[in-house]
């Protein structure tokens, strides 16, 4: 784990610009942000779960806009949550 304000500084920074991206082109981009955030976390286990944590707020930051615009088809973001439906 890294304490330096310098390096925390950069992490925040990429992890803003990968979120930025991602909810540009409609990707939460978790990939590409989670090496340099388990770089800089206390554990492994910390790393992944910042990482999830990120990317949830992100994608939650990201949604808003379509929520907004009335874009957002509540079965058709629910329904993937249930499996697959009658048509087994």
């Amino acid at each position: 784990m890294t304490s330096d304000p310098l390096a925390l500084l950069a992490v925040a920074a990429w992890c803003f610009a990968v979120a930025l991206a991602g909810g540009l082109a409609g990707l939460v981009l978790g990939n590409m942000r989670q090496p340099l955030v388990l770089l800089v976390a206390s554990s492994p286990a910390a790393g992944a779960g910042a990482n999830l944590g990120i990317s949830a707020v992100a994608a939650t930051a990201a949604s808003i806009g379509h929520v907004r615009a009335d874009q957002l088809a509540p079965i058709a973001s629910i329904a993937p949550a249930f499996g697959r439906g009658r048509d087994r």
